[in-house]
């Protein structure tokens, strides 16, 4: 059979729901036959490693070598299901692994669903992640093609799979960039009241009603617009009254009242747990505690603090010596060095 042959057979027993819901099974049915049909002997281990060990703990599922002892794609595999559930975080255990074991190319499947992600890359798995295939939705030949870029043993063996993903993920990482930047690219021309951009409204809005704006008139529009899109955030007080003083939350008792983190990064949903330090502690886990720990040190690292002050999380050491404005602060800081979108905010418990 070929490779087209055995895609449109599993998507059919997908879509039939013939796999038995265990990881075993979808290894052993979806998983090993496909990396056979890419030309990965997975009955020789100095090809396709099972249950690959990694130094700093755990096993991987699939290490695909080459040559015999350099690992180059990481897969794990998982139960059907698990990968569109929010409350599981199996991208996680597949980066703590290649923290100790860098590879150029990582993939994360429960036989229905494979995500492709270029580890060397920054900020979250999120932004790392290059493609996500469905075998059951996508057109076999989508997936075939994709498959066979990224995974087939010729191409990993040539290079070619780590070039063409290193690329996607630049493409990917510069559509990001732009779409962060077009709002501030339009306030710019808002700003200067760029005379191509009111000339072209001018000419547009004399074409409907045979009248020609002012200038001011479109910048009046134009600004009114931006405040629809960007409403300003409202101001608060402070409760001294005291110009350039920082407002602070209270009960309706006086009393200050406790606060917690909401923080949303890049396009994922917003985490926010019972109290600021364990949202603080996920994101960082989800930012990445090895890229963290190598741009600021002080905040995590592989020792404890001396403060004695911190969370161990993943193998190193949280410093959790700061309070809720400050970790907001923090997040901030480290989002802006990683080139990461993040959203936080203090709210009250």
């Amino acid at each position: 059979m070929e490779l087209k042959e055995h895609v449109d057979d599993i998507r059919n027993r997908l879509k039939d729901d013939q796999y038995p819901n265990t990881e075993q099974a979808i290894r052993n049915g979806i998983v090993d036959r496909i990396l056979l049909c890419l030309g990965w002997e997975t009955f020789d281990p100095l090809a396709v490693h099972p249950e690959y060990p990694i130094a700093g703990g755990g096993r991987v599922d699939y290490a695909l070598l080459y040559p015999s002892s350099e690992p180059r794609v990481f897969l794990e595999a998982k139960k059907r299901g698990i990968l569109e559930r929010s409350d599981e975080r199996p991208e996680e255990q597949l980066f703590g692994y290649d923290s100790h074991v860098r590879v150029p190319i990582a993939v994360l499947t429960d036989g229905e669903i494979w995500r492709f992600f270029y580890p060397p890359g920054t900020g979250t798995w999120t932004d790392r992640m290059v493609k996500e295939l469905s075998l059951a939705d996508e057109d076999s030949q989508e997936s075939i093609k994709h498959l066979e870029k990224y995974l087939s043993r010729e191409a990993v063996q040539t290079g070619r799979a780590e070039a063409a993903i290193k690329q996607d993920y630049a493409d990917l990482e510069n559509q990001r960039r732009i779409g962060r930047h077009l709002p501030e690219a339009w306030g710019n021309l808002l700003k200067r009241g760029d005379e191509l951009l009111l000339e072209l409204i001018g000419e547009e809005t004399e074409k409907l009603c045979g009248h020609i704006p002012s200038n001011e008139q479109v910048l009046s529009f134009l600004n009114s617009l931006e405040k629809k899109v960007n409403p300003a955030k409202p101001i608060t007080r402070s409760i001294s009254g005291k110009s350039g003083s920082k407002p602070r939350q209270t009960t309706h008792h006086g009393r200050k009242a406790e606060t917690r983190l909401r923080v949303t990064v890049s396009d994922q949903p917003a985490i926010s747990r019972d109290n600021a330090l364990d949202t603080f502690c996920e994101v960082l886990q989800m930012l990445g505690l090895e890229r963290v720990n190598q741009i600021e040190p002080g905040i995590v690292s592989t020792d404890p603090f001396d403060n004695g002050k911190h969370r161990q999380v993943a193998g190193y050491w949280i410093n959790t010596n700061n309070g809720t404005e400050p970790k907001r602060r923090i997040l901030y800081r480290i989002a802006e060095k990683l080139d990461i979108h993040l959203d936080a905010e203090v709210i009250p418990k």
